[in-house]
């Protein structure tokens, strides 16, 4: 996914895998083994002479009744809080695009039926009141309260158009964003 609320949730859960495998690592205990040589020559520090040290080392440590439980069950808490999350956002982006696309085909239709049927008919009724207008079969008032009507339907038309246009596009920017599973 490339929206970054599904990528940083997916960074999250390889965050939280690596966690739990580090914990599960605690668990075996670090043998430590050691050799160990000096030589240490004689100096004004040193009058007594040169000479040699050799030694050995080993080191267990004693987990007896403590296997990291704790941290062992947080991480695997926390991994299962990352799956969920990302499974939420997942969700989420899924919903977001549903929805875009839903408003998107809603003020299509919307634009649709304003161009394909009320600016027609207000252009229709506008002409018709100028013709009465022209044969003095109606009065100026009626007339500019038809060429009102007719400037609505014209800015609800491309209001429709605006609307359209800004739905489509915010569709299409979700759509190159996701590339959802």
């Amino acid at each position: 996914a490339r929206r970054p609320d599904v990528q940083a949730a997916q960074d999250r859960l390889e965050a939280a895998r690596a966690a739990r495998k580090l914990a599960l690592a605690q668990r075996s205990g670090d043998v430590t083994v050691g050799v160990q040589f000096e030589h240490y020559p004689a100096s004004a520090a040193n009058p007594q002479g040169s000479g040699n040290s050799y030694g050995v080392a080993l080191q267990i440590p004693l987990q007896w009744r403590y296997a990291y439980q704790g941290e062992i069950r947080a991480a695997e808490v926390a991994l299962d809080i990352a799956g969920e999350n990302l499974d939420k956002a997942r969700r989420q982006a899924r919903a977001e695009l549903l929805l875009g696309a839903e408003q998107a085909r809603g003020a299509w239709l919307r634009l649709r039926r304003s161009e394909d049927e009320l600016l027609p008919a207000a252009r229709q009724s506008a002409a018709a009141a100028e013709y009465a207008f022209n044969r003095g079969a109606m009065g100026i008032m009626d007339v500019l309260d038809v060429r009102r009507s007719e400037r609505a339907a014209q800015l609800d038309a491309l209001a429709a158009r605006n609307d359209y246009a800004k739905s489509l596009a915010a569709w299409r920017a979700a759509l190159t964003e996701s590339a959802l599973p």
